[in-house]
């Protein structure tokens, strides 16, 4: 019987019935021994016109009925519907430049964001990155030629080696739906040729380049004495409330704005590493010689030393006092800085988001630049450069930042009791916003 004609946009699944087939396989039983059951499968074949070409395709599931397969054909044709309604003008074929087939078709569909499930805003940028690192490095190349497992390998590897190897893996991830994907259904390719992803796509660790935070000048990164106390007389009057935004209440947004505020003005007088400030709970704060100390407990701690470290900003102090009556969870092991939503510890790179972002609101509010550029680490090479101006000694810094002197000396510009340090500047006749620590010995 010959098939019905398919206008553009039709498909013939809804007068298509499934196939079903039963196949015995062996089971193997946690005894050892094994017992036949059977599989059952379904299978279809369709067709479908896009903008008047029609083409046959396969949709096949294990288990289940003949509607959840039907379902499946269904959800790949619209699909192929969507891609084939995505931007760009012109014939594109095999022997037009990859470079400008991402350019014109690709990235216009990304930034368009028409999909049935929208980006959210980070991913959609972060997607788009990875579609000009591959541009970039595709260059003119013809599609025929640039689909060629070998380009495609030597592309990526190309792009690992610049920008490292997670970067290439998610590079090739993005390339196989976003740009592969949509080839296809322009019936530019006849198939995806990085679906599955049997490629080499990374390189070995030592052929990476070094990326900024490898090659950042002798001595890191730090803010001058009056930028920093900028940042934290700013954070100390900045109002928290945040509206509801997306899967956000207004509550969690504003919970998340008042944590990004408070860890940050904790790392900028005490000088944390931020894995120390996310794993900060209730019992690692203490009050005695007249001042709030902060516990770095070993398990915590880069270099696995336990230290203590006093605040001696009062105006940051009182700021941790209130918090340690507002954290979500109630008990000793409470996370003094809590994620937004669960109320315990603040997922690493959850956290790590949060705070670029911020430090890029802060840059521009505060004109501080460097502060697009660094990480959370410039807050200790900021105190370390300072206090090295006070006259403080190498020995008794490098014990409150909880390593040795020589990387003090190396990473933080320029084992003792360190005590006196804080002496030492509270009898400074300035206004104190800094910290110090009291330590174990660390020596790494």
């Amino acid at each position: 019987m010959p098939r019905r004609r398919l206008e553009p946009g039709q498909d013939n699944i809804a007068s298509t019935n499934p196939k079903r087939t039963e196949t015995e396989v062996e089971v193997k039983l946690k005894n050892g021994r094994t017992k036949t059951s059977k599989r059952v499968e379904w299978t279809m074949q369709w067709y479908i016109n896009i903008d008047g070409t029609v083409t046959k395709h396969f949709t096949r599931t294990h288990g289940g009925t003949a509607n959840d397969c039907r379902q499946q054909a269904r959800a790949r044709a619209e699909e192929l519907r969507r891609l084939a309604r995505l931007p760009g003008e012109g014939a594109w074929t095999l022997y037009s430049q990859m470079n400008g087939f991402v350019e014109k078709v690709c990235e216009p569909a990304v930034e368009a964001n028409d999909y049935e499930k929208p980006l959210r805003p980070k991913t959609q940028a972060r997607y788009l990155r990875c579609l000009a690192l591959y541009r970039e490095q595709i260059g003119a190349t013809r599609i025929v030629d640039a689909v060629v497992p070998a380009k495609l390998s030597e592309t990526f590897k190309a792009i690992a080696t610049a920008h490292g190897n997670p970067s290439a893996k998610q590079a090739a991830k993005i390339v196989s739906k976003y740009v592969m994907d949509v080839a296809v259904a322009k019936q530019v390719i006849d198939h995806n040729p990085l679906r599955p992803l049997t490629i080499s796509v990374t390189v070995a660790e030592d052929r990476v380049r070094p990326h900024r935070g490898d090659t950042k000048p002798k001595g890191g990164q730090a803010l001058s004495p009056e930028e920093r106390a900028r940042v934290v007389d700013y954070l100390l009057a900045l109002d928290p409330t945040s509206p509801a935004r997306k899967r956000w209440t207004a509550e969690q947004q504003t919970a998340k704005r008042a944590c990004l505020i408070d860890i940050t003005l904790t790392q900028a007088t005490c000088g944390l590493r931020i894995a120390e400030a996310r794993r900060l709970t209730r019992a690692d704060i203490s009050e005695h010689d007249g001042l709030m100390w902060l516990t770095v407990t070993e398990d915590v701690s880069k270099t696995h030393r336990g230290r203590e470290v006093p605040v001696i900003d009062e105006r940051v102090a009182e700021r941790l006092r209130g918090r340690l009556n507002h954290v979500v969870r109630a008990g000793a092991s409470a996370p003094v800085f809590p994620a937004p939503a669960s109320g315990g510890v603040w997922e690493r790179g959850n956290c790590q988001k949060a705070v670029r972002a911020f430090y890029d609101e802060l840059a521009d509010t505060l004109d501080i630049p460097l502060l697009h550029d660094v990480a959370t680490h410039a807050w200790r090479a900021t105190l370390n450069s300072e206090w090295a101006d006070l006259g403080i000694s190498a020995e008794r810094r490098a014990a409150y930042f909880g390593h040795s002197v020589d990387v003090n000396r190396a990473r933080y510009t320029d084992l003792t009791d360190v005590s006196e340090i804080a002496r030492m500047l509270r009898s400074q006749d300035v206004h104190q916003d800094v910290s110090i620590a009291v330590t174990q010995g660390d020596s790494q």
